[in-house]
Parts: C-alpha cells; sequence; structure tokens
C-alpha cells in the first residue's frame, strides 16, 4: 500500500486509556440488520465466544473452514488480528451493533482485518489507537497521509519494512488472489482512529461494494485509499461502488485518496445516496501539493454558494467562526477515541486559523494521484478512474455524474 506522511504541525494528541469491555460496547448503533442473500455455495459455521459455536474465535474459524464457506459470527467484542488470505470465507455478523471485530492498528500489519473476497455484512470493525508506543519512532508522530510513489521501495521486502513506519486500516484488501473476483461490504460499521478506516489495492475483473455502510475516521487517514495495481501481467477493469452509506473524517481533510498506479487497470467509479461528513483547513499546511485534483476545490465551492451558484438546497460548506474552530481542534486532540467523538455535521466543516500561512496547496476533500505525475482525463483529474452514469443522489456535488 502506497502512501507518504505529511507532518502535522498543529494538533498535541495525548495518549488514550486502553478500551475496556464497557466502552466498546457503545459502539452499539442503530443499524438494520442485513439479511444476506442465500447464494453462498459452500458451508455455514458458527463463531460464539460462550463455546456454543463451532469455533470460539473468527480466525479459528478461518484457518479451518474451506474456501467458499460463511462465519456466523454471534454477538460479542471479538479483539483479533483477522487475516483471510488466498480464499473466500464470509464473515456475517447477527447484528453490526453487538457484534465487533476489533483490534489496535499500531502496526500496519496487524489491523482488525485483512481480507481479499467474500462478503462482510452486520459487523462493527473497529480500528483502535489505544495509546501503545509503536517500535518505530515516525509511526509515533501525529501526522496527515498522503501519497508519494517515488518514495517506495520496488523490492517486496524492502516494502513491508517501509509500511513497517506506519499505522493500520481497519480494513486492508490489498492481495492478488482479488483477481477476478468480488467482494462486499453491507451494513458494517468501519471505524479508524489511527490510518484510514480501508485501504484497498483493487484488482482487475472484480466488484468492490460497500452497501448500507459508515466509515467513520478520527485518525491521520480519511476514510478510503484506493488504488489499482502496476501489474503488467494482471490487467483489466475494476467496479467501485458505494451505495446508500457515509463516509465521515474528522481530522484529515482527505475523505478519500486514490492513486492511479496504471493508465491500463480502469476504475469505474459508482457513488449513490453518499453522505460526506468532512473538514477543511484555511491552513494550507494540512494539505499537500502533489494533489491533482481538477474539481472545485473547497474556497470556491464556498464562494459559489455564497453567490447561490452551486445548485444546492442545503448549505454544503460550513464555514467556522474563529472560537469555534479552536473548540473543534481542542475536541479533536482530547477526544481521538471513538467512543467518545461528537457527530460531524454532513458537508464540509471549515476550520479557520490565525496563522498567516500562504495558502499555495488548494483544499479539495479528495486527493488525487496519478503514476504519470500529470493530471489526467477521468474523474477528478485521475488518469484511469471516470465515474460511472449511475452516480447519483451524494452530499459532493463531483461524486453526482450530472456535475
Amino acid at each position: 500500500m502506497i502512501k507518504h506522511f505529511t507532518k502535522w504541525k498543529t494538533l498535541n494528541i495525548g495518549l488514550a486509556i486502553a478500551v475496556t469491555t464497557a466502552t466498546a460496547a457503545s459502539l452499539i448503533f442503530s443499524g438494520q440488520v442485513y439479511a444476506a442473500p442465500d447464494r453462498h455455495a459452500g458451508k455455514t459455521y458458527t463463531v460464539s465466544q460462550d463455546g456454543s459455536g463451532d469455533f470460539n474465535t473468527i480466525q479459528e474459524g478461518v484457518d479451518s473452514v474451506k474456501d467458499g464457506d460463511t462465519l456466523i459470527i454471534d454477538p460479542g467484542i471479538y479483539t483479533e488480528n483477522v487475516v483471510i488470505m488466498n480464499k473466500t470465507v464470509n464473515l456475517q455478523g447477527i447484528d453490526p451493533g453487538r457484534c465487533v471485530l476489533q483490534h489496535d492498528t499500531v502496526s500496519y500489519h496487524n489491523v482488525p482485518l485483512t481480507v481479499g473476497a467474500g462478503e462482510i455484512s452486520n459487523l462493527t470493525i473497529y480500528g483502535m489507537d489505544t495509546g501503545e508506543t509503536s517500535d518505530y519512532p515516525d509511526q509515533n508522530t501525529p501526522q496527515l497521509i498522503t501519497i508519494t510513489p517515488m518514495d517506495v521501495p520496488a523490492d517486496t521486502e524492502l516494502v513491508k519494512a517501509w509500511q513497517d513506519n506506519y499505522s493500520g486500516y481497519a480494513v486492508h484488501v490489498d492481495q492478488d488472489y482479488s483477481y477476478g473476483k468480488d467482494i462486499s461490504f453491507r451494513n458494517c460499521r468501519i471505524i479508524s482512529e489511527n490510518n484510514q478506516c480501508v485501504g484497498m489495492g483493487c484488482r482487475p475483473d472484480s466488484t468492490v461494494t460497500f452497501e448500507n455502510c459508515e466509515l467513520k475516521a478520527g485518525g491521520n487517514g480519511g476514510c478510503i485509499f484506493l488504488h489499482d495495481t502496476k501489474s503488467d501481467e494482471i490487467k483489466g477493469e475494476t467496479s467501485f461502488k458505494i451505495i446508500n452509506s457515509t463516509l465521515e473524517s474528522r481530522l484529515s481533510p482527505y475523505v478519500m485518496t486514490i492513486h492511479a498506479m496504471s493508465d491500463e487497470n480502469r476504475m469505474n467509479l459508482t457513488f449513490q445516496n453518499v453522505k460526506v461528513k468532512a473538514v477543511a483547513y484555511e491552513n494550507a499546511a494540512a494539505y499537500t501539493d502533489i494533489n491533482m485534483n481538477t474539481g472545485y476545490d473547497v474556497d470556491t465551492i464556498a464562494a459559489l454558494e455564497r453567490l447561490g451558484a452551486t445548485g444546492n438546497d442545503t448549505e454544503l460548506v460550513h464555514v467556522l467562526s474563529k472560537q469555534e474552530s479552536k473548540d473543534y481542534m481542542i475536541n479533536i486532540g482530547n477526544k481521538r477515541r471513538y467512543y467518545s467523538w461528537t457527530p460531524l455535521a454532513e458537508g464540509i466543516t471549515y476550520v479557520v486559523t490565525n496563522e498567516n500561512t500562504m495558502n499555495t496547496y488548494k483544499k479539495y476533500t479528495i486527493s488525487v494521484y496519478n503514476r504519470s505525475g500529470m493530471a489526467g482525463e477521468g474523474w477528478c483529474g485521475l488518469s484511469n478512474a471516470f465515474l460511472t452514469s449511475d452516480s447519483y443522489g451524494n452530499t459532493l456535488m463531483e461524486m453526482n455524474y450530472t456535475y
């Protein structure tokens, strides 16, 4: 997974206490239980912590069942690093408010869920920042995540060592097994207090779907980091869909970061009824200078709104006063843990500052980088990603096909 960390200079985040069963139980949310379609070819097994099921832990079940099987997850708080590699195992919770898979994401390689294909439903997947200190000093400094592909070593072992400097996602999807297969997340809440909620290296001839999901990011990355593969052997198109879902990023101004690693592997993007709750900063130091986004930046959108020229019935950019901005930043610094977060308004919450920073970097809610280093003809300046005509009803204008 390719990314680079840009120093976050204005935020001082203290260590948080470890989560307890009581606080983790506060992850309960009122989502309607998703009835998974009866289309799985394999057998069904049950995971239950009280010993009444076939397995006591999710990983035990993953290791034991065969390709195509389904694990029914009974209610409980499962503190596990679940890894599903090179086979399809469907995970189906009983109730997303009572079935919680959580893990401290201080390490890039130890996250709640690593998966390549299948269906994940009715689960809360929680990437925690418990305040543990990493063995790698760079990882302990609060930073905003962008991408600089030139920094990435080519050798596989060197890549792994390089990744060791960074914190983990809540969900990691990046394996060649995904080629030609589908993966879906339905009625899930995916929470990250460190890196992005989902880090995804998509593979050609596959479909990725998030439906009726909540992605909530309170750490240094936004909700989604998406890239294709630059393999010369694996080529084709990928469909990436977010439907009836919410993307909320409380710290990083980039709700999504998309990296086009190849001009040959097209990504077809579909957004339907996606609510976005984002934050923007007057201080340009929060942004990267390598963003190739060609859409409207936040300042332009705010100016168009003042002129009544956006066509939106509701306000998109909410500009905070200086005192409100100060309170917001204090709240962010003191309430890093998910269970103490306050709701963020739909749209873009604009934080102003007293700093005299030169605003040389444009402010976008989506970060774009192409392998060529130049803006492309695709969605928001991407070279190989294009918005489908089925995209509509979204908070962000650029996610709608008619934009």
